[in-house]
């Protein structure tokens, strides 16, 4: 089970060293304290900015998920290095699936190009900075961006996390593979 980039990488390297794995953990720690960092911001009246950072703990999440896979041999190498800059892979990886080979052979895929809506980039920009309407009108993020935005984005992100966390724990495998046993 690969994605379609790993399926037609020519090397076949094995990644391995527990660097890959306190990569993993530091991503999923990391997802941890911006969301309890964005709990501290909505409590204290911050919903924009509590917002940004759950969106960015859910970015981390995929983070952690593209790690795990290339750790385990079923991303490739360039796949690997975009999660590290590109904020739509981080989403898009969050939201895969995995293909089962047809009746007549293949092999299995793991696909995140689909036709999914992912949670809206612009939104978190929006609780970040000042926009402008007809005449120069400002919108500041508070008028984008409401407490219940905030709460409902920090609950889903911190749900997915401990379904990750649930289900690795539960089958003994990380990323794609705790999803498929």
């Amino acid at each position: 089970m690969k994605t379609r980039r790993r399926q037609s990488e020519k090397s076949r390297r094995r990644a391995v060293g527990s660097g890959l794995l306190d990569l993993h953990h530091a991503c999923l720690r990391n997802a941890d304290d911006l969301l309890e960092e964005a709990e501290l911001l909505l409590s204290h009246g911050k919903a924009p900015r509590a917002f940004m950072l759950a969106f960015t703990a859910l970015e981390e999440l995929g983070k952690s998920q593209l790690v795990a896979d290339y750790f385990n041999d079923m991303v490739a190498k360039a796949e690997f290095d975009e999660a590290f800059r590109d904020h739509r892979l981080k989403l898009k990886y969050l939201q895969r699936v995995v293909d089962a080979p047809s009746t007549t052979g293949g092999a299995w895929t793991i696909e995140y190009e689909n036709e999914l809506p992912l949670p809206e980039p612009q939104r978190r920009m929006d609780s970040l900075y000042v926009h402008y309407k007809e005449r120069f009108e400002p919108v500041m993020p508070a008028k984008k961006i409401s407490k219940e935005d905030a709460s409902t984005l920090i609950r889903e992100v911190r749900e997915a996390i401990d379904e990750t966390r649930e289900l690795s724990y539960f089958t003994e495998r990380f990323g794609t593979k705790a999803f498929t046993k």
